[in-house]
C-alpha cells in the first residue's frame, strides 16, 4: 500500500511502546490529546496536544507516554511521493522526469 491513514489509538500493530523501532515509511502524526516524548535518532521530541511529528524511513524512534495519545496518522511511502508529484508537476506544466522525492530526504 502506498499510502494509509488512521486513527492512532485504533490501528492495529502501531507501535507506541518504548520499544526501540526502525521505521519503513514516512510519516506525519498528528497528536489531538496526550503528552509524552517520542525520541527520533538522537533527538527527542516533546509531545502535546496538537502536536504534528515528521518522520522518514531509516530513523529510529522510541516512545515515551505519559497520558494516552489519540490522533491521526498518516503513512506513505516513496513511491507515493514520486507517483503524486509526478502527476502534480505534469498538471502544472513541469517536467515529470524529475524525481521530486529525493529533495525531500
Amino acid at each position: 500500500m502506498l499510502f494509509d491513514i488512521g486513527r492512532i489509538e485504533t490501528l492495529e500493530n502501531y507501535v507506541l511502546d518504548d520499544s526501540l523501532h526502525q521505521l519503513s515509511f514516512y510519516e506525519i502524526i498528528f497528536i489531538e490529546e496526550g503528552t509524552g516524548t517520542l525520541s527520533i535518532g538522537d533527538k527527542t521530541i516533546s509531545l502535546s496536544k496538537e502536536s504534528i511529528v515528521f518522520t522518514s524511513p531509516g530513523q529510529t524512534r522510541r516512545w515515551a507516554i505519559e497520558k494516552d495519545i489519540t490522533g491521526y496518522v498518516l503513512f506513505f511511502e516513496k513511491d507515493f511521493l514520486d507517483l503524486f508529484f509526478s502527476i502534480i508537476c505534469s498538471s502544472i506544466g513541469f517536467n515529470s522526469s524529475i524525481n521530486i522525492s529525493n529533495l525531500l530526504l
